[in-house]
C-alpha cells in the first residue's frame, strides 16, 4: 500500500519559545530598570495606578464639614477605592495586611508623637477609619462622607509636598534671623566667705601755690 505523505506542522515549540522572550525579556528589562531608578532616587510612574481608580493617590483635606482646616496638614492616601493610610495633622498612619474576616477590624501602624485631641482630629478620624464612601468630584478634588462626616479634599503631589517642606524650612530660617541679639551682662565671680578689700585711701589735696588764683 502507498503510504500518504501528511503536511509538515510547523515547529510549535519554537514559535512558543519565541513569543515567550518577546514578551518575558521586555518585563524583566521594565523591572530592572524600575528598579535602578528607585535606587537613583528617581521615581518613575506608578504602574498599579493602570489598574486601579482615578481616586489612586495621596489627597490633602481642606475641610471638614465647610469649616478651613488646610492648616492641620492632613492626608490620606486612597488605593483599591478605599483609605489606607494619612497623616491626622499630628501623627502619619497606615494599615497593614488584609481585615479581620470576623471582626473587620485591621492592624494600624502609626508614629508616636503626642498631640491633643481636637475637634478636628476627632472629625478626620470618622473619615479616615469609618469606611468612607468616596467620590470623585474632578480630576483634582475629593469628597469623602463617613459617619455624618463630609471632607473636601485636593490631590496632593510629590512636587507640591516639596514645595511646602521648603516653604516651612524658609519661614524657620527666617524667624532665626529675626530674632534680636540678646548680650547677657558678664557674670562676676564671688567667693562666698571672702573679705571684700578694704577702700582706697586719698591722699590730700596739695594747697595752690602762693599767687595762684
Amino acid at each position: 500500500m502507498a503510504r500518504l505523505n501528511r503536511p509538515t506542522r510547523p515547529n510549535r515549540g519554537g514559535s512558543f519559545e519565541k513569543w515567550t522572550v518577546r514578551l518575558i525579556l521586555p518585563a524583566l528589562l521594565l523591572a530592572m530598570g524600575s528598579v535602578m531608578l528607585g535606587l537613583a532616587g528617581v521615581h518613575g510612574p506608578d504602574w498599579r495606578g493602570w489598574f486601579d481608580g482615578p481616586e489612586r493617590g495621596t489627597w490633602r483635606l481642606l475641610t471638614i464639614n465647610g469649616e478651613d482646616v488646610s492648616a492641620e496638614r492632613m492626608s490620606v492616601t486612597v488605593q483599591s477605592g478605599e483609605i489606607v493610610a494619612g497623616r491626622d495633622g499630628c501623627n502619619y498612619w497606615n494599615y497593614s495586611g488584609e481585615a479581620d474576616p470576623v471582626t473587620g477590624e485591621r492592624m494600624m501602624t502609626s508614629t508616636l508623637a503626642g498631640c491633643m485631641d481636637t475637634p478636628a482630629i476627632q472629625a478626620y478620624r470618622k473619615i479616615a477609619h469609618g469606611g468612607a464612601i468616596l467620590r470623585l468630584l474632578d480630576e483634582n478634588h475629593l469628597e469623602a462622607q463617613s459617619l455624618g462626616t463630609v471632607g473636601q479634599f485636593i490631590r496632593w503631589t510629590d512636587a507640591m509636598e516639596e514645595a511646602e517642606r521648603a516653604e516651612g524650612e524658609r519661614e524657620v530660617e527666617a524667624a532665626r534671623n529675626a530674632e534680636p541679639l540678646q548680650i547677657r551682662p558678664s557674670a562676676v565671680p564671688l567667693r562666698i566667705g571672702a573679705t571684700p578689700p578694704p577702700p582706697p585711701v586719698l591722699s590730700p589735696r596739695p594747697p595752690p601755690p602762693p599767687g595762684a588764683e
